[in-house]
């Protein structure tokens, strides 16, 4: 997340994000991160969450980025090796990266740490 201008014309690590998401990588991004993936031509044809304006959607297409992404509302997605989340969805993001990561091994545990982690104890 946050403001990816200072990475925005980083080819080496539009090559390394590449590299490791064809080698079976899982690749997350919250929020304005999601630029970093797009950028690499990671988000193509995919569906994914954000933190972007109407507006700021526009300007990135019009620049040549998110070819066929289609933006959505949803808190998070998950699309194959790819997980994506608007800001406000920081829990359940972590959570599922670290489910992603085989860090929490079942989603019932996923639910259980975001039930105690939104002030819900179990």
């Amino acid at each position: 997340g946050g403001d990816p201008a200072s990475v925005a014309g980083n080819k080496p690590l539009d090559e390394l994000l590449c590299k490791v998401h064809g080698q079976g990588a899982v690749l997350a991004s919250i929020c304005a991160g999601a630029f970093l993936l797009g950028k690499a031509g990671l988000l193509s044809d995919k569906k994914i969450a954000h933190g972007w304006t109407p507006e700021n959607i526009q300007f990135l297409r019009d620049n040549g980025y998110f070819e066929n992404t289609e933006f959505t509302e949803e808190p998070l997605i998950c699309e194959g090796q790819v997980v994506t989340a608007r800001p406000e969805a920081h829990i359940e993001f972590a959570l599922e990266v670290a489910y992603q990561m085989k860090i929490v091994p079942t989603r019932e545990e996923v639910k259980k740490y975001i039930q105690y982690y939104k002030g819900k104890r179990f």
